[in-house]
């Protein structure tokens, strides 16, 4: 079990922290460069996990603030216990990069779904797409549903400190892979920030990479989960966050969330033309979760666009199936959900939209995979 500690602890870190950032502007800048949370079930009888909290330094700029923390807070999202977990391994993974692993077991007391996260005073200052970037906690989590046996993803790909070319294309991966063979579907989300309560909120402040100078494209391929950004146009550093689903007959049982950096830099050479300017979270597959359909005669219509009071959406398919029908804001949050129970080839589904808020909204279906979406406006 973990060893718990006064928060006292981690505030007179933070204050240590802020001392470094004083005397070194460098090591304050760019000592955190990202992380992710897994979760693991060690045993099959009882609801006993293993978390596993992956944190990436700056092992040059951060060495200092990497070796000191030897422990991070987690909430581990049953609303009882904040604990302090122990770093277990502090490795370097070449080009400046240290990545540091926080490791502990936690026995929940009942089923159910929960969010495991873990906070960290004081991201870098030089954020350009997060205003005021200094000031928000950098913050980590993963959801998942006790129900089954189950891990969450790995995000192979580890964060170096990667860089990108002004006017040259940015590619990455995170390559993922799931142990349980489920269905994996990718997404951008926001930064987030953690609060001593344990909730977590997205940064008010953050925006895309490429809304910060309103051009080019920034788009994640919701199926192989590769990311492009088409391309930088100012030096500097940007965070971003890719969301990893985790589906199992087309009910999604976690998410996990990778937060990291992109240092874009001038490095000469060939540049290239900058596609018109496109808002990231209206592009159709990155909020949405867009996968290819079951078959091409699988079809999902919505109307009305623009809608008022209720949204009808109907789903067809070859092959008779449970499917579940999700409402999606322009965020990404699901703000309604609805399971049919007998298997048909034709379903329908009215949404109630009288209590939600004018804008962007994305209509999407899962079955044993997520299929493609549709916007509409209310």
């Amino acid at each position: 079990m973990f060893n718990k500690q006064p928060f006292n602890t981690m505030k007179k870190f933070a204050a240590f922290i802020l001392f470094l950032g004083a005397l070194s502007p460098v090591a304050y800048a760019t000592h955190l460069l990202g992380g992710e949370i897994q979760v693991k079930k060690i045993n099959s009888q009882a609801l006993t996990y293993e978390i596993i909290a992956k944190i990436y330094f700056d092992g040059t700029g951060g060495l200092t603030a990497a070796n000191n923390t030897t422990d991070i807070k987690i909430c581990v999202g049953d609303g009882k216990n904040t604990v302090v977990v122990p770093r277990t391994s502090l490795t370097a993974l070449g080009n400046r990069v240290l990545l540091g692993v926080y490791t502990a077991t936690y026995t929940y007391a009942s089923a159910g779904r929960y969010t495991v996260s873990a906070g960290l005073e004081n991201r870098s200052n030089d954020i350009r797409n997060i205003r005021n970037s200094a000031n928000p906690p950098f913050s980590i989590q993963t959801t998942f549903s006790t129900d089954g046996a189950n891990s969450t993803p790995v995000l192979n790909a580890p964060i170096g400190l990667v860089s990108a070319g002004v006017r040259q294309v940015y590619n990455y991966n995170v390559n993922a892979t799931d142990a349980d063979g489920d269905s994996l579907v990718y997404r951008l989300g926001h930064s987030k920030q953690q609060e001593e309560s344990c909730t977590t909120t997205d940064i008010k402040n953050f925006v895309y990479p490429n809304e910060t100078t309103q051009e080019g494209v920034f788009r994640l391929n919701a199926r192989n989960g590769d990311l492009t950004w088409n391309a930088p146009t100012a030096v500097g550093f940007y965070a971003f966050v890719i969301v990893v689903e985790e589906w199992r007959n087309g009910v999604k049982i976690s998410e996990t969330q990778r937060d990291l950096m992109v240092q874009v830099e001038d490095k000469g050479g060939p540049s290239v033309a900058i596609p018109p300017f496109e808002l990231s979270n209206d592009v159709p597959g990155i909020v949405t979760s867009v996968l290819e359909p079951e078959s091409s005669e699988s079809t999902l219509r919505v109307f009305p666009s623009p809608a008022h009071t209720q949204l009808k959406a109907v789903y067809v398919s070859p092959q008779a199936n449970t499917p579940v029908f999700q409402l999606v804001d322009a965020q990404g949050r699901i703000v309604a959900e609805h399971r049919e129970n007998t298997p048909k080839h034709q379903h329908e589904h009215v949404f109630d939209l009288q209590q939600l808020a004018t804008g962007t909204y994305f209509v999407r279906v899962a079955t044993d995979r997520v299929l493609s979406s549709r916007k509409v406006l209310k």
